[in-house]
């Protein structure tokens, strides 16, 4: 099979964009969320994440109350979440602040945005309050990378959403 003539390639900016379609409401999206705890220690773990429907670039997941990332973010909110094509050929970073989500109304809307639920096993170890937390991560800088050509490309968040 022959490769694509260099004119039908997509551009860095349309394969960033394209991979960051993989990323939407309701449908859970195997992602890796990076933490950093009090001491500076690095930890990293898979998360299903989907995308919020609100205006901007903004990552949801659900959690145990318990967690180390929790214990993490209590301290420091920067995060960086990483997005793989299936081939691991095209990953794109996304960084930017964690939040939990306490308001009852906003945690009730955001819940049918998640995607993977039925999948978070903590949940079925929880025996009293709410059993999850709501993280929210809005999104301040998108780098597009293709590990092969050892090339990272940042965009700006008006370049990834189209303004």
């Amino acid at each position: 099979m022959n490769a694509k003539p260099e004119s039908e390639k997509p551009t860095d900016l349309e394969a960033a964009c394209e991979l960051l379609a993989t990323l939407k409401p309701g449908k859970p999206l195997a992602a890796l969320l990076s933490t950093v705890s009090s001491e500076g220690r690095p930890h990293a773990t898979w998360m299903f994440a989907s995308r919020s429907t609100d205006p901007g670039l903004e990552i949801l997941t659900i959690t145990s109350p318990d967690s180390e990332k929790v214990v993490n973010l209590a301290s420091k909110c920067k995060v960086e979440w990483l997005l793989s094509s299936s081939n691991r050929l095209e990953q794109l970073y996304l960084e930017g602040d964690a939040e939990f989500v306490k308001d009852v109304a906003e945690i009730k809307r955001l819940w049918n945005l998640i995607g993977g639920k039925e999948q978070a096993y903590f949940l079925k170890y929880y025996n009293s309050g709410m059993g999850f937390s709501i993280i929210r991560t809005r999104v301040t800088a998108v780098i597009y990378s293709l590990p092969e050509q050892y090339r990272k490309v940042p965009f700006t968040l008006d370049e990834i959403l189209g303004s």
